[in-house]
């Protein structure tokens, strides 16, 4: 009897063995097909970044440049991404911009915005600088928190945008001060006339026709000097542009 008992425990045993083993066999066939799927996320990722036509990197909370593609490199100058991968991106920024990377740092591992972005100016290696857009998210990687930055080119658009406001500027320069005085005149005809009244409708009427058609035409007339083209040059640049 004590050994039909022995023998049922150790059945009993091996069964718990057994299932044991399967289980863990499940869990192995499980992380395996994690590492595949992740190894297979890696590729995709990295086809994306390298690819890409706009500038990626990958930044630490410090900054430091951890990795980027093909298309941030030729921008900045430079040949190969190796001679830019471990410094910072305050090495190729002009001084005077350096608060916009410390807000984004801010911005992203101090107050966990999930994403920021700016406008602001990089340096090339020869000294030159160029205008970007720059859109950065957190993403999390072996337990370190980094950045993922694509970096537009936005030189050309920023160039038209400033010479928008230096022609409204001056366009509203010019229109200030003759409109200004016009309707004064015009308002203290009009005031004479409806003091007086042998003065016709007539003249009211007239007076009030050159009120409007100063309104309506006098801006193009002023701003007819400005069309076709205007030369303007902003620090660093020289442009001609057809209006």
């Amino acid at each position: 009897m004590d050994t039909i008992e022995l023998l049922e425990k150790r059945i009993e045993a091996l069964e718990k063995e057994n299932e044991s083993l399967r289980s863990n066999s499940t869990s192995v066939r499980v992380t395996y097909q994690e590492q595949a799927d992740y190894q297979e996320s890696q590729i995709r990722f990295r086809t994306v970044f390298e690819t890409s036509r706009l500038g990626n990197k990958i930044i630490g909370s410090n900054l430091k440049i951890l990795q980027l593609n093909a298309a941030m490199v030729a921008p900045l100058g430079y040949d190969e991404k190796e001679e830019i991968i471990g410094n910072y991106i305050l090495d190729y920024t002009p001084p005077e911009f350096h608060d916009d990377w410390y807000n984004l740092q801010t911005q992203l591992w101090d107050l966990c915005t999930p994403s920021f972005n700016l406008e602001t100016c990089l340096k090339k290696r020869d000294g030159s600088i160029i205008w970007c857009s720059v859109t950065s998210i957190l993403f999390q990687d072996h337990g370190n928190t980094l950045g993922y930055t694509i970096i537009e080119d936005i030189s050309e658009q920023h160039k038209l945008r400033k010479h928008k406001e230096y022609f409204i500027s001056i366009a509203s320069h010019e229109l200030k001060t003759p409109l200004t005085s016009l309707r004064a005149v015009l308002q203290l005809i009009n005031r004479i006339i409806a003091k007086d009244t042998l003065i016709s409708d007539k003249l009211m009427q007239l007076t009030k026709n050159a009120e409007t058609y100063a309104i309506m035409t006098i801006p193009g007339k002023l701003t007819t000097p400005f069309r076709g083209k205007l030369t303007r040059q902003f620090p660093g640049e020289r442009v001609q542009r057809e209006l």
